[in-house]
């Protein structure tokens, strides 16, 4: 396996625990599944009223890049973005500091409890860089999401309680980042 070593599995009293792959990382040859999700996600952001994004707790530069990136792709499809940032989280603020200038970018970055606010049945809720639920910027949102899709380049290790729309896990990919970078090139206008 390409990324996650070896899986090994540790039963104990109180359940079992997995570390490692659920799945076989494959080198990529094309970029088929980049276009793939990249074209049903355009779509469901042409459906939706607004698009709210998160990523990770403690959000990195690959956490916030391609959290960006779909704001990027949301605007560009007409639909207004929302991104969900902990101003706690120190580690942001020389990027939100950046984009602060940036019309487009201007009250982007929202709080979980604001976001809780904008949902409605058509906001369509876009998950980068993790896909593990109790890492999610804010669980309650996601919980109360009815239109989810999630990108991220980390192995699953564990399924879904619900389905989301979308689900573009690749860990073959290097980043977040990349997965959303190839979309990008393949939905933005030249």
């Amino acid at each position: 396996l390409q990324k996650g070593g070896a899986q090994a599995v540790v039963r104990t009293r109180e359940g079992t625990s997995v570390y490692g792959a659920r799945v076989r990382a494959a080198k990529k040859d094309s970029k088929g599944p980049s276009r793939n999700t990249a074209f049903l996600l355009v779509s469901q952001i042409e459906k939706s009223s607004n698009v709210i994004i998160m990523g990770h707790k403690n959000p990195d530069f690959d956490s916030i890049a391609s959290a960006l990136g779909i704001a990027r792709l949301a605007i560009t499809y007409g639909k207004r973005p929302y991104i969900i940032v902990s101003r706690n989280d120190t580690g942001i603020l020389p990027a939100l500091h950046k984009l602060a200038p940036l019309e487009e970018y201007r009250n982007v970055f929202i709080d979980d409890v604001y976001a809780q606010e904008l949902l409605t049945p058509s906001t369509l809720l876009v998950i980068t860089d993790v896909n593990n639920v109790g890492m999610f910027a804010s669980q309650e949102v996601y919980e109360n999401a009815s239109r989810v899709a999630i990108i991220d380049h980390h192995i699953k290790k564990e399924e879904f309680e619900r389905q989301p729309l979308i689900e573009f896990i690749d860990p073959s990919a290097s980043s977040a980042s990349e997965l959303v970078s190839e979309m990008l090139e393949e939905k933005l206008p030249a």
